[in-house]
C-alpha cells in the first residue's frame, strides 16, 4: 500500500466522518423540535381543556368568559403553528437523511436494513396496508386543532353574545 493510497482512504474516512457528523446534527435538531412541540403541546392543551371545564361548570360569564376563551382560541392556534413548523421542519431534513443513507449505502455498500429512512416507507406499508395513509400524523393533528378552535371559538362568540345581550 503506498502513500497515495492512504492519503485516499484518510480522505474517504473523513469524507464518512464528515457526512455522519452532519447526519447526527440533523437528527438532534429534528428531536429538539420535536421535544419543543409536543412539550408546549402536554402543557397547553390540557391546561386550555381544564379552562374549558372550569368556564362550562362554573357557568363563567361576561368579560372572564370572554378572556379565557381568546386566550385559549390562542394557545391552541399557537401550538398548531408551532406543531406545522416543527412538521415541515421534520419533513424536510428527514428527506436530506434519507439522501445522506442512500449516498452512504452506494459508497460503503451498507444493506438496506441498516438505513431506517430508506426503508420506513416499506415497513409502515407492510405493518399497517392501506391504513398507513390514513393514520398520518399530518391529518390528525389539525383536525385535532381545528375541533379545538371551533370549541374556543363557540364559547367565545357565546361570551361576546352575553356581554352584547342585555
Amino acid at each position: 500500500m503506498g502513500k497515495r493510497d492512504i492519503y485516499e482512504i484518510e480522505a474517504r474516512s473523513d469524507y464518512i466522518a464528515t457526512l455522519l457528523t452532519y447526519y447526527e446534527a440533523i437528527m438532534m435538531a429534528v428531536d429538539r423540535w420535536i421535544n419543543v412541540s409536543w412539550t408546549f403541546a402536554s402543557i397547553f392543551i390540557p391546561a386550555s381543556m381544564v379552562l374549558a371545564g372550569i368556564v362550562v361548570s362554573a357557568g363563567i360569564e361576561g368579560w372572564v368568559a370572554l378572556i379565557l376563551s381568546g386566550a385559549c382560541f390562542a394557545i391552541t392556534l399557537c401550538w398548531f403553528l408551532l406543531w406545522y413548523r416543527t412538521f415541515m421542519f421534520n419533513e424536510i431534513h428527514l428527506k436530506q437523511l434519507a439522501a445522506i443513507e442512500e449516498h452512504l449505502a452506494e459508497k460503503l455498500n451498507m444493506p438496506e436494513g441498516l438505513c431506517p429512512q430508506l426503508t420506513m416507507s416499506k415497513k409502515l406499508k407492510a405493518r399497517f396496508g392501506r391504513r398507513a395513509n390514513l393514520i398520518k400524523i399530518r391529518y390528525i393533528i389539525p383536525f385535532i386543532c381545528g375541533v379545538l378552535c371551533f370549541m374556543w371559538a363557540l364559547m367565545l362568540g357565546l361570551a361576546l353574545l352575553s356581554l352584547l345581550a342585555p
